[in-house]
């Protein structure tokens, strides 16, 4: 069984059919339909042979999937097939992980062919990889036009974030929150109404206390209609996860 992983579901299944492979949408900004986490238990009940990763939307999120499948156990031995993107956005996919395959769809068969259970793949010290030389803004999505809006955040937060377009949280595009109780972070979920919003929390190893837990904050938001599609550090002290609505 060979995994196609593609960003526009009517692309996906267009491809799948004629190459046949098995898609199954992870989900994009619009259509989003399976998190992160189902998707990995869907992998680990049965494997594939070979993961294709299509480049050519959201190259971002192609690479942070391959570091993913690349630093989870089950998946690590599996061999990725990055096809078609950017080739200045593919170019630092190639340095984190030299031993996937590149081409284009023209050459899928011809890549599918040599595609062989790797060894001794190379496996990203961590899932944040893809990240460390990009400016933070840009990591969070904030661009011109963005509208952002703040919930509670730290003193230093806006010497961080550097100059944005600032909105109230009821009526911005992308929200900015930072939580750090179970309690403070149940009370106000429900109300969330952003179309896209980046929840932080406390790290483990940052001295903060915390009862806050990535899980807790993926589950409730899933119970919500939120789904999460990619994670960043802020600074040393919060983590985050980014989440839009479920599309109905």
């Amino acid at each position: 069984m060979i995994w196609l992983i593609h960003w526009d579901p009517a692309e996906g299944k267009r491809l799948a059919k004629r190459f046949r492979l098995t898609f199954e949408p992870l989900g994009n900004r619009k259509a989003g339909t399976l998190p992160l986490p189902e998707y990995l238990r869907k992998l680990r009940n049965n494997p594939p042979a070979t993961i294709v990763i299509d480049l050519t939307r959201l190259p971002s999120q192609g690479r942070d999937v391959g570091l993913w499948l690349r630093r989870t156990a089950v998946t690590r031995h599996v061999p990725l097939i990055f096809v078609e993107g950017d080739p200045a956005k593919v170019a630092p996919i190639r340095n984190l992980l030299p031993d996937a395959q590149y081409g284009s769809w023209k050459q899928i068969r011809a890549l599918l062919g040599k595609a062989k259970p790797l060894k001794s793949p190379v496996v990203p010290k961590s899932a944040m990889a893809g990240y460390s030389a990009t400016p933070l803004p840009k990591k969070l999505g904030i661009k011109p036009g963005v509208k952002v809006g703040l919930m509670d955040p730290p003193l230093d937060a806006l010497k961080l974030l550097g100059a944005f377009e600032e909105s109230d949280p009821d009526g911005c595009d992308l929200l900015l929150w930072w939580v750090s109780s179970q309690h403070e972070f149940m009370a106000a979920i429900r109300t969330i109404n952003a179309p896209r919003v980046w929840i932080f929390w406390p790290k483990q190893a940052s001295g903060v206390k915390t009862d806050l837990t990535q899980q807790t904050i993926r589950e409730t938001g899933l119970a919500v209609g939120l789904v999460d599609y990619k994670i960043c550090a802020f600074d040393k002290t919060w983590s985050g996860l980014l989440f839009s609505r479920r599309s109905r």
